[in-house]
């Protein structure tokens, strides 16, 4: 997903935007199945979202360690 949204910067500018595109392309693995209960957070204001939801840093690493 790195090299998508390096070469596509203006489609997905914030990281809350990549991680909800990530998660859409997700199957049903290990890491979609963790997500699960992260999805409902996205509706909330920025401020009230979890790590896993406004910082796509943090997403990646965790992602990397569930998969």
């Amino acid at each position: 997903m790195d090299v998508f949204f390096t070469g596509s910067p203006t489609l997905y500018p914030a990281d809350p935007d990549k991680i909800l595109f990530t998660i859409s392309y997700m199957s049903d693995n290990a890491a979609f199945k963790y997500m699960q209960c992260y999805v409902t957070d996205i509706e909330k204001p920025l401020d009230d979202c979890p790590d896993m939801i406004k910082d796509y840093k943090h997403f990646y690493k965790v992602m990397n360690s569930v998969s």
